[in-house]
């Protein structure tokens, strides 16, 4: 291999190899950094501009807001001035609640520095906030809400977990132990009102709301109200209640919460369409409500029976009002935001001479989109107030579980990087999979969420979002290939921004909330990787102010929202386009802002951190040679030899870097070699990132990936098998048809059928196991595992908990015999207040040793068959005849797993057969044709190896041989008999396996043979039992599958159970 250098002279890898080494060597002497960059002090300029949730006042002179960025602020003075109390934490506070001016709690939460886990706080102080406790030591969820009724009794709300479904606890002793209150599940709720420890009332996301009573959650009495989020309850002990929410939701209660109605006198119909209410406060007959925009607070003081509007002068959202007595109020809000009146309402006065807007605000339709190293460079480091807005939710259908917290956690990541604000709007839905790549069928659903006016009420929204924010810069993206929730939001958003400047568009927005005409100055695309454009920003891009590199600083953000380090380009450009024209404006400087001026200090932007100019030279150094070790590690990867010598210097690589841009290059290597199905070089270099950095956040990640590979049976099996990797394609030829498949040992011959395909494939997952299945053994592996439980134990006890590490922990405990250890483990999640669909497996589990009664989960009995199946599609073989039918369905039907649904055409559903002999799993399925579905023949040349899938109505299956439900094969076919497969993560993994297909009008049908040696040893197969999962994907329609609820990526509660006659 050769490189070519600035003078186009050939240099071989030897060369650069010693380069490399060189440079590592020559940075040895620098000191190492004791921290990276430094958490803001009190006072600083990202405190000030963080956002407040909550504001509570002590009578008209003491009062406290709390905030992001663990941010605590008290007034002394009725409001007038705000100082920053001391926190003990960095994360979203969202409630406050004191008894008296010494004792009071503090309750919020976020998301672990290593991204798995949300953990709540609680603070207690009991000297007037001189100093806080922490209570619950990141044991509870993210809460949201407390409330105390003295010294002992309180309870508190927060987000819902496997651990605790409902997310409602109480505690007795004030706050030292905390009760789950069990009953009905939720997805969590985000605002409470409690009359005392055991009765009260909890809403939250999706119009989800119900009541307490008697210690536990009752079934929801309130009609759901669609796509809206419940935002706020107020509920005196007497008079009435009212609550608000999204889309200007208002309804009012008269019996404490059993029965809502609409007030007496609606609002204005149209707020629905840009307004979304965050707060309430009720004082007697008088109601204030007020949200997104703040510019108005809707007021009344007859219960309902007629309002008036109550201009703020400020635009940013409002989260909180607090009002002391009926003419003395406080409101909180974004930026930092503090109002106050004395009449009121009537007049609002600022805690800020100008009110604060954002400098630049970025639009994506997907989270992979948010640009980190963008919001580091010109939020964190130079200051610019920004606003990043995902309007797609993705909380809802079957993958909204693990996006539950999405909102949230998009907030956190944007405020990590010195972002100001993330937003994710409620409007727009993407529940069905792959529809974002169908235009018809996304404008379609959106249409029917919209009650057909997606247009109007998508322009009404964004219109109005820029005239809330008032940016000077928009950044889109340039939609890529068929990418149509892009392509709708950027045309979406660019018609919003010609109509926020136009004076006669949407003149409610101004009559109804105040917000007038804003003219955006510059709009930039961001564009596909490899282009060229105005303005870039490279990863490795030192920040002065901040004494490190953008991607350093940018990982915390993508870490929050799930994003790989190396998921970004190491350059991201943008293009200025003209808005009126659609067409490229002319260059105009280097920077997003060249021709705007906006000093630091001012409405839009920060003032700066100075420049540290001790540290400033050692910074840059350190920060251009992770450049330059980043760049050639990209380069040269994929060469064995520099990889050999890469991994023989980890240690050399790391010296003279911080503690986290060390651990941030390892954990970056480590998923580029996971990235190449490397897994040997990914391993080592996470057990280097583990062993010299166990305290940072990385090396959880590491460890975590690390334990799924050492306690896996798929891996530990591929491992040790040791066969060389052959890649190869076969497919059915005409000539040949007189050579029919009679039994398992003539499967690699040709099919006899012209329209029948094959598909031979030879192979192994690629983790090196010629070189390394000599010295480990699977024993050795699960002596690995073992101890990287202790690691968590040691340096992560929070996350040990978590069902992540606790089922497949669980699956080794009972590999090595230690079945008590697993019982135990198990009877952890049979607890009423655990997820009931995490019950369930542990069930499964119990019932397992003792099958006597119904089973908690599905399970399929897999027939052993004498007689080999024909590959002929036709589905006519005698094991067929024996086996039992796993049926799909897109609901849940009571009673009929494993059964044909009585009455129906068999034709008409979609069904999988499975059976083994001493040889091989053979499978069947016969799935009929989806009016509406496209059905593109396949074409006679050009199949890829480990096809792409995407788009295609196809069948997936998942087996889980050791059930810890973490790793598993996966086999996908599609209409067209092309094929996918993977082991774990590793799509390198290449089994033998043999697929007949046929299709006429009504059905496309598949037999399959795989060989029990490509995923198991034999001995363990009879009378053994594993995890199953089966779902068909139908592209922007939906999923049927056989153990719900169904998910596109298998989980562990998605699993069934097969046994092996």
């Amino acid at each position: 291999m050769l490189f070519l250098t600035r003078k186009n002279e050939k240099l071989p890898v030897r060369c650069l190899l010693w380069g490399l080494l060189f440079l590592f060597g020559c940075c040895l002497n620098l000191p190492s950094l004791s921290a990276d960059t430094p958490s803001p002090s009190a006072g600083s300029p990202l405190l000030d501009d963080a956002n407040l949730h909550a504001v509570q006042f002590l009578g008209k002179n003491t009062g406290w807001a709390v905030g992001d960025r663990g941010v605590i602020r008290k007034t002394e003075d009725g409001g007038r001035t705000w100082k920053f109390v001391a926190s003990p934490v960095d994360c979203p506070l969202k409630s406050i609640c004191f008894l008296t001016n010494q004792i009071g709690w503090i309750a919020g939460g976020g998301t672990a520095a290593y991204g798995h886990l949300n953990q709540g706080v609680l603070l207690f102080t009991k000297d007037g906030g001189q100093t806080w406790q922490e209570l619950v030591q990141k044991r509870l969820p993210r809460l949201h809400y407390v409330r105390f009724f003295g010294m002992d009794e309180g309870v508190v709300i927060g987000d819902s977990s496997v651990q605790h479904a409902t997310g409602v606890f109480k505690t007795t002793d004030g706050g030292q132990t905390w009760q789950d209150v069990t009953g009905y599940e939720s997805a969590g709720y985000r605002s409470a009102a409690f009359f005392d420890v055991d009765t009260g009332l909890v809403a939250g996301s999706q119009g989800r709301m119900t009541l307490v009573g008697g210690g536990t959650v009752l079934p929801p009495r309130f009609p759901p109200q669609g796509l809206r989020g419940l935002q706020d309850v107020q509920v005196p002990m007497t008079g009435a209640g009212w609550m608000v929410g999204d889309g200007a939701l208002l309804r009012k209660t008269e019996n404490r919460g059993i029965v809502w109605e609409m007030p007496e006198t609606a609002l204005p119909d149209q707020l629905k369409d840009f307004v979304d209410f965050k707060t309430v406060e009720v004082r007697g007959e008088r109601i204030w409500v007020a949200g997104d925009p703040g510019s108005v607070i809707w007021h009344s003081d007859d219960r309902g029976r007629t309002w008036r509007q109550q201009w703020t002068g400020e635009s940013a959202p409002l989260a909180s009002i607090d009002f002391v007595d009926d003419q003395n109020g406080y409101a909180v809000g974004a930026l930092g935001t503090i109002l106050s009146t004395d009449d009121g309402g009537r007049t609002w006065r600022s805690n800020h001479a100008d009110p604060r807007r954002v400098a630049f605000m970025c639009v994506h339709a997907q989270t992979q989109q948010v640009s980190f190293d963008l919001l580091s460079k010109y939020a964190g480091d130079q200051g610019y107030r920004s606003l990043v807005v995902l309007p797609i939710r993705r909380d809802m259908g079957s993958e909204g579980q693990q996006n539950a917290d999405l909102d949230l956690r998009l907030n956190e990541a944007v405020t990590s990087v010195g972002g100001a604000v993330g937003s994710m709007d409620w409007r727009f839905p993407v529940q069905i999979p792959e529809l974002e790549q169908n235009a018809d069928r996304l404008i379609e659903e959106w249409n029917r969420h919209t009650e057909g006016r997606l247009a109007s009420v998508t322009l009404s929204r964004f219109v109005a979002q820029l005239r809330t924010w008032r940016p000077e810069v928009v950044i889109l993206d340039q939609p890529v290939g068929k990418d149509a929730a892009s392509t709708l939001m950027k045309d979406a958003m660019l018609q919003a921004v010609r109509y926020a400047a136009d004076p006669t568009r949407y003149i409610e927005h101004r009559e109804q909330a105040g917000l007038g005409p804003w003219k955006v100055r510059k709009v930039y695309l961001r564009l596909p990787e490899g282009s060229s454009g105005n303005v870039s920003v490279d990863a490795d891009e030192y920040l002065p102010r901040l004494g490190t590199t953008a991607s350093t600083v940018s990982a915390t953000g993508k870490q929050i929202l799930g994003k790989e380090l190396s998921s970004d380009a190491a350059r991201s450009v943008y293009r200025l386009i003209d808005v009126n024209e659609g067409e490229q404006a002319a260059i105009s400087g280097g920077s997003l802002f060249a021709g705007i001026g906006l000093a630091p200090g001012s409405d839009a932007r920060r003032m700066l951190n100075e420049i540290n100019a001790d540290d400033e030279e050692r910074n840059r150094k350190l920060a251009e040679r992770q450049r330059n070790i980043r760049a050639m590690a990209a380069k040269l990867i994929d060469d064995p030899l520099f990889s050999a010598q890469l991994m023989s210097h980890l240690k050399t690589i790391t010296q003279g870097l911080s503690r986290r841009q060390a651990a941030l290059q390892l954990e970056q290597l480590a998923q580029q070699y996971v990235a190449s199905y490397d897994l040997v070089k990914a391993e080592a270099t996470y057990q280097e990132l583990v062993e010299q950095f166990p305290r940072e956040p990385e090396a959880v990640r590491g460890m975590l990936w690390l334990f799924q590979l050492w306690s896996s049976e798929e891996i530990a099996w591929q491992r040790n098998r040791g066969v060389p990797v052959e890649r190869t394609r076969s497919t059915s030829n005409p000539a040949q048809a007189a050579s029919a498949v009679q039994n398992a040992a003539r499967f690699s011959e040709q099919l006899p059928s012209p329209s029948l395909e094959t598909v031979r494939q030879v192979g192994q997952i690629n983790t090196g196991a010629p070189e390394n299945g000599s010295t480990q053994t699977s024993e050795s592996w699960k002596k690995q595992a073992l101890s990287a439980v202790r690691w968590f134990q040691k340096f992560a006890p929070a996350f040990y908990e978590t069902p992540e590490v606790q089922i497949p922990l669980a699956s080794l405990y009972r590999l090595i015999g230690s079945h008590g250890k697993a019982d135990d483990i198990f009877h952890n999640f049979h607890k009423p207040e655990a997820n009931e669909s995490w019950r369930n497996i542990a069930k499964a589990e119990n019932w397992l040793l003792h099958p006597a009664s119904t089973p908690p989960r599905p399970v399929y009995l897999c027939r052993f068959t004498k007689t080999r199946p024909v590959l002929d599609g036709l589905l006519s073989d005698e094991c067929w005849q024996a086996a039992n039918e796993l049926t799909l369905s897109e609901k849940p039907a009571a009673g009929m797993e494993n059964k044909a649904d009585a009455g129906v055409d068999p034709l008409d559903r979609a069904f999988v057969l499975l059976s083994y002999d001493n040889e091989n799993l053979y499978i069947a399925a016969s799935i009929p044709i989806k009016e509406g579905l496209e059905y593109p023949a396949a074409p006679d040349s050009g199949r890829g190896y480990d096809a792409d899938l995407k788009l295609q109505d196809r069948l997936s299956l998942a087996f889980d041989i050791d059930r810890d439900y973490t790793t598993f094969y996966q086999l996908e076919i599609d209409h067209r008999g092309w094929t996918s497969d993977r082991c774990w993560i590793d799509r390198s993994w290449n089994p033998r396996w043999y697929v007949a297909r046929e299709k006429d009008q009504q059905t496309w049908r598949t037999e399959i043979a795989i060989p029990l040696s490509e995923l198991a040893p034999a001995t363990r197969l009879k009378r053994s039992t594993w995890g199953l999962s089966v779902i068909r994907i139908l592209p922007a329609m939906g999923l049927e599958g056989w153990n719900h609820p169904l998910t596109v990526e298998p989980r562990p509660d998605t699993f069934g159970l097969i046994r092996f006659e």
